[in-house]
C-alpha cells in the first residue's frame, strides 16, 4: 500500500506531539522498539496482563455516532475522535493515543491492580529503561472480562490526550483501516446504469471502467467541504485522487468528484454517481 505511516519515528524525549498537519493514515500506527518491557510474574487467576488489552480502543460516543451516520466528518464535529492503541512490537507494547490533532506514544511497562474490584492501571514510561516512580505515567481503567475471557469495553481515564477525563471505550480490533471502512463504506453497490461498484474492508475499490485501486476514508475535516476518500491514482501528479461521498436518507450513497485546493479537499456540488447497496 502506497500511503504513509500515521506516527513519525519515536523520539525518546518527545512524548506528546502536534498532529494538526498530519492526515490520518491506516497502514500502521505503531513503531518498533528494541528492548523488553518488565512483566509481572504474578500468576493469580484474576490478574490482567498487557496482552489482555492489545488492540484498538475507540471512544464510544464517537464510534456510536459514526455507526449511526456513516459520516466521519459529522462524527468529528459532534465528538472528539479519540482512540487508544496497544500492540505488541517485538518484545514491547507501545501505547499510542490520539484525538487526530495531538498524539502520545509511550511504552507499557505493566498492568497493576487497583484497590477497587475490576479497577487497574497501566504503567507507562517514555523509554524502555529503568524509570523512577516520579517519571512513570498511570492510565487507570475499569472493566470486566466477558465469558470468553476478553475485554470488550472499558472505562479509561486517559491522562495525556483526554486530560484525565473518564470515558467509555470499545475494543474494535487490531487494524484501524478495516474497522473504519466496514462502518462507513464497505460493500457492493449498483449505480443507476446497473454498473457494479465495490469497496472492501481491506481498502480496495472498483469503479466501472477502472482497475482495482486502494482507498482510505478521511476522518478529519481539515477544511474539507465533504466526507471523502483518498484514492490511489498513479496518473495524478500527487499519486492521489479524491472522491467525496454522502449517504442519503433513502440509504443510497452519492459520489462526488473532488479536488485538493489550498491544502483542503473541495467537493463539487453535484454527485456524478448515486449507488444503491446490493
Amino acid at each position: 500500500m502506497r500511503f504513509g505511516k500515521l506516527v513519525p519515528n519515536f523520539k525518546e524525549q518527545v512524548v506528546i506531539f502536534n498532529y494538526a498537519n498530519w492526515k490520518l493514515k491506516f497502514s500502521t500506527i505503531f513503531v518498533v522498539a528494541s528492548l523488553a518491557a518488565p512483566m509481572s510474574d504474578t500468576n493469580a487467576n484474576d490478574r490482567v496482563f498487557i496482552d489482555d488489552l492489545e488492540g484498538i480502543w475507540f471512544e464510544r460516543n464517537y464510534l456510536d455516532f459514526l455507526r449511526e451516520t456513516k459520516q466521519p466528518h459529522e462524527a468529528e464535529k459532534k465528538y472528539k475522535p479519540v482512540l487508544i492503541a496497544i500492540k505488541k512490537e517485538g518484545r514491547v507494547f507501545p501505547y499510542f493515543a490520539t484525538d487526530m490533532v495531538k498524539a502520545t506514544l509511550m511504552i507499557v511497562f505493566d498492568v497493576e491492580p487497583g484497590e477497587d474490584v475490576e479497577t487497574y492501571r497501566l504503567v507507562l514510561g517514555e523509554r524502555n529503561v529503568p524509570t523512577s516512580a516520579e517519571d512513570v505515567v498511570y492510565v487507570w481503567f475499569k472493566g470486566q472480562k466477558s465469558a470468553d475471557g476478553q475485554f470488550r469495553q472499558l472505562q479509561i481515564q486517559e491522562p495525556l490526550i483526554m486530560d484525565g477525563q473518564w470515558a467509555s471505550y470499545e475494543r474494535v480490533g487490531k487494524e484501524l483501516g478495516p474497522i473504519i471502512n466496514n462502518i462507513v463504506l464497505s460493500g457492493e453497490y449498483l449505480d443507476k446504469e446497473g454498473e457494479k461498484w465495490s469497496f472492501t474492508d481491506e481498502g480496495k475499490a472498483t469503479f466501472p471502467g477502472r482497475n482495482v485501486f486502494y482507498y482510505e476514508v478521511s476522518l478529519i475535516r481539515d477544511g474539507a467541504t465533504c466526507d471523502y476518500i483518498e484514492a490511489e491514482d498513479l496518473k495524478s501528479p500527487t499519486g492521489l485522487a479524491y472522491y467525496g461521498f454522502r449517504w442519503t436518507d433513502s440509504g443510497t450513497v452519492q459520489i462526488f468528484n473532488a479536488n485538493l485546493e489550498g491544502g483542503a479537499v473541495l467537493c463539487q456540488s453535484q454527485p456524478f454517481a448515486e449507488l444503491t447497496p446490493m
